[in-house]
């Protein structure tokens, strides 16, 4: 069972469980591999994700401005708004300039709701002084999310066997509820007077504030985690990796389902784990895990390689708790939104650079080549990371 704070009920957090659930109800996660490619190429799709992804990246520090200068809430709806069009016009989708048209849109709309929510509900918290409850608040959450994640995705690995537009039809319907939902978020004014423009000093907030001492020693760690994490979870890697160990639309839609089942079971773990763990350690364990993923991904080990999968997804689940409980604690309020937003912008360009390779790699049956490559060149950048991290702070303490 999920495990709540023992407080009075909150509106926000209460909306914030509704929204990430309906925003996690991947009905397409098993599928979108195979329904993108009924439209064109890998390497063709691998393009149309470096321009969607230059979009979302330009997009992710503005918007996260935006957020902190004219409310959270309003950049929660116009994502929420962003998304659903964008959905639908994939659902409806008949060739690859639909599909990028759709992916555009739903990028804007990611953009506009990264950040934004949690700085929204830790604001809330923190005008009750309660603050100290947000690790838990985010620990829910990410147990939420997996669960709805777990029914999802097998679901729509079945209506795709029946008719192949079914599942993104679904998503459309989840995101219009979640539009509805975000009107009734309640915003937590700022003291901060509201202007009309943004300068260049405001985009570069967000750069400035992960230079503060309690930041700079992770920053190298977090954005090797993250754009990791993010070519895992938002990219072909994870599908490519498991059509390579045989699992194809319903092999794979069950195999996510039972990542979300362990995931929902380590993320309760994450205030236990805080007791021992600093940031510093975690980070490390959890690149060692997914760097040893996609090493396996370029292995010939079957079946089997579902367990990396599993290990992979599991991580990733738990370190976005992880990394946003320890930037909203280390960053003032009006910055949040744009720092969790520069975090996102930086984490992208890698997967700007490499993807479209994956994608011919794809075309041309070389995928494994491809992730063993990635997965030395990380164990590297990793080993760079460390050093760093210990010229800037030598003793990394549990609380750190």
């Amino acid at each position: 069972m999920l495990a709540f704070p023992p407080t009075k009920f909150n509106r926000n957090i209460f909306l914030f469980y509704l929204l990430s659930a309906l925003y996690n109800a991947w009905f397409v996660e098993a599928i979108w591999y195979f329904y993108w490619a009924r439209f064109a190429s890998y390497t063709t799709i691998a393009l149309m994700f470096v321009i969607l992804t230059i979009v979302w990246v330009a997009a992710e520090i503005p918007t996260g401005v935006f957020a902190d200068r004219f409310g959270r809430k309003l950049s929660v709806t116009i994502g929420f708004l962003s998304l659903t069009i964008g959905s639908f016009a994939v659902a409806l989708a008949s060739s690859s300039i639909a599909l990028f048209i759709g992916g555009f849109a739903e990028n804007i709309g990611r953009a506009f709701i990264s950040g934004s929510l949690e700085s929204l509900v830790y604001d809330d918290l923190k005008t009750q002084h309660r603050e100290e409850e947000f690790a838990h608040t985010m620990s829910v959450k990410s147990q939420i999310e997996t669960a709805v994640y777990a029914v999802a995705v097998p679901i729509g690995g079945f209506l795709y066997a029946r008719y192949f537009r079914l599942p993104n039809m679904l998503m459309v319907v989840s995101l219009g509820f979640a539009f509805i939902t975000s009107f009734f978020l309640k915003e937590i004014r700022s003291t901060k007077p509201i202007a009309t423009g943004v300068s260049i000093r405001e985009l570069a907030a967000g750069f400035h504030e992960l230079k503060t001492e309690k930041l700079r020693p992770y920053v190298p760690l977090i954005f090797l985690f993250v754009s990791l994490s993010f070519l895992f979870n938002w990219g072909l890697s994870k599908p490519a990796i498991a059509v390579h160990f045989g699992y194809g639309p319903r092999g794979q839609s069950i195999l996510y389902a039972i990542m979300s089942i362990g995931a929902i079971m380590a993320v309760r773990q994450i205030p236990r784990i805080r007791r021992f763990v600093s940031y510093f350690g975690g980070l490390v364990l959890f690149s060692l895990i997914v760097i040893a993923g996609y090493l396996c991904g370029a292995l010939p080990i079957g079946a089997i390689g579902a367990l990396p999968l599993i290990f992979m997804e599991l991580t990733t689940t738990v370190a976005e708790p992880w990394i946003s409980t320890m930037v909203n604690h280390a960053i003032p309020s009006a910055y949040r939104a744009t720092t969790l937003s520069t975090i996102q912008f930086v984490a992208k360009i890698p997967f700007i650079a490499i993807t479209i390779f994956l994608g011919s790699s794809l075309d041309r049956g070389q995928a494994t080549i491809f992730h063993g490559s990635l997965a030395i060149v990380s164990i590297i950048l990793l080993a760079i990371t460390i050093w760093y991290a210990k010229i800037n702070q030598p003793k990394l303490s549990t609380n750190n």
